[in-house]
């Protein structure tokens, strides 16, 4: 929505100027020849001003510096070395501007990056928990019998086998002494079974991943595994988990890949991989491996969503809603699923689509609240302010403690012209977030629209203050002051606005009405045919441009500025009584009566009726 007001003070059209004195210095020449000592005032006086602006430039002090470089350019307009160090410093007060243009988006965007952290970390919780979304635990490793085994041999492996699928079942219910007693006995009957070392290394492990000893000897059992038994793949998967949790990417990535070249067929182990690759951010591997994941078993859902995931970081946004989409086919509650969709949707701009989805994802998780939040801003961008509403306060009503949230609720109030409510949550926000810019500037907005001038102009200082490049401030400030015809104080709030954004309608045609009402007709002409360039259906700056040209007695110019108006306007009817004027003033008395019959005929009730009956009796 459009914050920038614009209030414009129009100039009566009685405005008389009292005189114009020309200072002509008549009889004097300047010497071909300056003094000599004069040029070495000038000089030096040029000198440490240059050294100031410099200071204030290492400072990033730019306003000043600009102000001090008008000083020299109005001495001397053709200073190249001025216009140079001009052109430098405004180019890096851009630059500035646009780093805290960054500064306040990415601030803006951290409530979403922190909801797609979260997200991720709920599908790592849902394969934890969900029935069926975790790969089928294997059944526990066991020694085959041979043929030709005697009994006693018999006898000896059924026991191994026995006391294997005992210590799992104890793992299994947390019992890890236990489970390490049953495998150590395997031991006792095969001290070279690698089965029974990879188990007591994952024993230690999943008793206390976060415990150094427990660690080193998860990962020593692991390896006496591997020297026992290469092809087993346990120990492999036993030590990528351990790397995993240290997010040492490489190492976890290795020992997976050869996990998955020793039991080829399992998908589990594809998946696992897969993420550690996305987490190294090497997104093509990550690609493949859940890919050849889905092969395996298309029925897990997990894949789907991290190929989805993964497919965004490679910048395929269809082909990524396509593995969304099989994700929801697969589970068809998941709510992270519809959130990813209808994210991808709104990237579109199909904001109808996006909705359908965040309700979904709200619906099958109405407790989270980047869902609600989702939800209220994308109805916003649809108009629909009474929905938005209801989910922005359900997503404030589950995480309070969000300024962004606060903010855009604020902004949908706005729109249902609920003022007092709105400047409510705009508070909020700056109470829970006073280092926006954007905040502060929304309350002084709301406290503007409510009439409210005292505080919309303490809270638009203090976004100013806070970012003194961030222009929607200055110029709605500089517009207040024009409205309560403080031109004094406009207008140099005004010129820095235009600093920043020389091209902005709004900026052009405060200075322009703000020099009008100062009677600076010259500088009004400036900006305000820069103003009319840029919006020519703008009615107001058009007819402020006639009236400063009426002042300076350019009528031909003020005629064709209100002709052009009537054309673009045909009711706007000051500009007929402005023209019928310039018209009588240069003998044109049927041209006049025609357009002050026409306005009186169509506006009986117009201010001016009775002053223009008195001149049609006398045309």
């Amino acid at each position: 929505m459009d914050r920038r007001t614009s209030i414009i003070i129009l100039v009566s059209a009685g405005v008389v100027v009292a005189a114009l004195v020309l200072l002509l210095a008549l009889g004097t020449r300047r010497p071909a020849v300056e003094p000599e000592g004069d040029q070495t005032v000038v000089s030096t006086e040029r000198a440490n001003t240059i050294k100031l602006i410099e200071r204030y430039v290492d400072r990033q002090e730019y306003d000043r510096a600009l102000d001090l470089l008008e000083k020299l350019l109005i001495a001397d307009p053709d200073d190249s070395d001025a216009l140079e160090l001009q052109d430098d410093i405004l180019d890096r007060k851009k630059k500035q501007a646009q780093a805290k243009e960054e500064q306040e988006l990415l601030r803006r965007d951290q409530e979403n990056e922190q909801d797609k952290l979260n997200l991720e970390k709920l599908v790592d919780v849902l394969e934890d928990k969900l029935p069926g979304s975790q790969p089928a635990a294997p059944p526990p490793p066991h020694k085959e019998i041979p043929d030709d085994a005697g009994k006693a041999e018999r006898d000896r492996i059924e026991k191994i086998n026995g006391l294997i699928a005992q210590g799992a079942k104890q793992m299994e219910a947390g019992d890890f002494e236990g489970a390490r007693q049953s495998f150590e006995k395997v031991l006792e009957l095969d001290p070279d079974s690698g089965q029974a070392f990879v188990l007591i290394g994952e024993s230690y492990y999943r008793d206390d991943a976060d415990s150094a000893g427990a660690i080193e000897k998860a990962v020593y059992n692991a390896n006496k595994a591997i020297e026992k038994d290469p092809n087993l793949a346990l120990p492999h998967e036993l030590l990528a988990k351990i790397y995993e949790d240290r997010k040492n990417w490489d190492n976890a990535e290795a020992e997976y890949k050869e996990a998955a070249r020793l039991k080829p067929d399992d998908y589990g182990i594809l998946y696992s991989l897969g993420k550690v690759q996305y987490n190294a951010r090497k997104y093509a591997d990550a690609l493949r491996s859940f890919e050849a994941s889905i092969h395996l078993n298309s029925k897990y859902f997990p894949s789907h969503y991290r190929r989805g995931k993964t497919l965004l970081q490679l910048g395929d946004r269809d082909e990524a809603l396509t593995a969304f989409m099989n994700t929801v086919a697969v589970k068809s509650d998941l709510a992270a699923g519809y959130y990813e969709i209808g994210e991808i949707y709104g990237n579109k701009n199909d904001f109808a689509s996006a909705v359908r989805n965040y309700e979904k994802a709200a619906q099958f998780d109405p407790r989270r609240a980047a869902y609600q939040r989702k939800l209220g801003n994308t109805l916003n961008k649809l108009g629909k302010f009474s929905q938005a509403e209801k989910s922005l306060k359900a997503a404030l009503a589950l995480d309070p403690g969000r300024g962004a949230t606060n903010y855009n609720l604020s902004e949908t109030l706005v729109e249902m012209n609920e003022l007092e409510e709105a400047l409510k949550f705009a508070r909020t926000a700056v109470e829970l977030d006073p280092s926006s810019t954007r905040f502060h500037y929304q309350v002084g907005y709301i406290s503007e629209k409510l009439g409210e001038s005292d505080p919309a102009i303490a809270s638009y200082q203090n976004a100013i203050d806070l970012d003194p490049a961030f222009v929607d401030p200055l110029i709605n400030l500089g517009a207040l002051y024009n409205g309560k015809g403080l031109y004094d104080k406009a207008l140099p709030i005004l010129l820095k606005a235009y600093r920043l954004e020389p091209e902005n309608y709004l900026v052009n045609n405060n200075l322009g009405s703000g020099y009008l009402n100062k009677s600076l007709f010259e500088e009004s002409v400036r900006y305000l045919r820069r103003a009319v360039s840029m919006q020519a259906e703008a009615t107001q700056p058009r007819y402020n441009l006639g009236l400063a040209y009426v002042q300076l007695q350019r009528d031909a110019e003020a005629k064709r500025t209100f002709s052009d108006l009537i054309s673009y306007a045909p009711t706007y009817w000051d500009a007929h009584y402005q023209m019928a004027k310039l018209l009588i003033k240069e003998g044109e008395n049927d041209r006049a009566k025609s357009f002050l019959e026409t306005l009186l005929s169509e506006k009986p009730d117009y201010r001016h009726a009775e002053e223009i009956k008195g001149w049609l009796a006398n045309l």
